[in-house]
């Protein structure tokens, strides 16, 4: 399989665990030394798996199952680097719309496993804000 495709089936295998409401699923491909950022309460770095599990679990606490959609994927292979951007459009069971983000990750080739190892996530607009 091609770098890039893996890269994304390991960022969707991510998001999968998130859109079943396991926040800390999303870090199943990360390393011990990822960082983070986010527009809610990490604005300032976080550090570490760790850490960053912790802010998660704390965050997102009332995260709901739902569906996904990602918008604008792209993608781009550097060396052993591979940077993701996409909009992360998520929906209800019901229908109904949820928060839409914005992401930013970077995943590098380390111990010959491909890990992420930065995630940048903005939200867009709220919940019924068009």
């Amino acid at each position: 399989m091609e770098t890039i495709e893996h890269v994304i089936t390991l960022e969707k295998e991510a998001l999968n665990q998130w859109s079943k409401a396991n926040p800390l699923g999303y870090g199943i491909h990360a390393h011990k030394d990822q960082i983070y950022f986010d527009n809610l309460g990490a604005q300032d770095q976080i550090e570490g798996k760790e850490k960053i599990g912790e802010y998660v679990k704390e965050t997102f606490a009332q995260l709901q199952p739902h569906n996904y959609e990602l918008v604008g994927l792209k993608a781009r292979q550097y060396g052993d680097v591979v940077i993701l951007s996409y909009r992360y459009h998520p929906t209800m069971p019901d229908g109904s719309p949820s928060a839409q983000w914005a992401a930013t990750v970077v995943y590098a080739l380390i111990d010959s496993k491909w890990q992420l190892v930065h995630a940048s996530w903005v939200m867009l607009k709220p919940p019924g804000m068009g």
